[in-house]
């Protein structure tokens, strides 16, 4: 709704579920919040934004940055996430 898209956060979602299943725990906040959601290499994020991703490597998580979902895709299952 910040960015006037109302179905972002569904959209996400949704695509995640349909991507890597509907046991993985998505959460959809806005980027000043990302970082609170980091507590162990084991909490992945999958953004777009290369300074999301950098400030979450520098809270010890692994961040991906996404560029197409294949590329996600290929990278998560390298890591043996998928």
């Amino acid at each position: 709704p910040k960015r006037g898209i109302l179905s972002a956060s569904s959209d996400k979602i949704n695509w995640a579920h349909r991507l890597l299943g509907n046991d993985v725990v998505v959460n959809v906040v806005l980027r000043e919040e990302k970082v609170q959601f980091c507590n162990s290499k084991g909490c992945i994020l999958v953004d777009d934004m290369i300074k999301n991703i950098t400030e979450w490597n520098e809270m010890g998580g692994t961040g991906i940055q996404h560029i197409d979902s294949s590329t996600t895709l290929n990278i998560l299952k390298e890591m043996e996430v998928l």
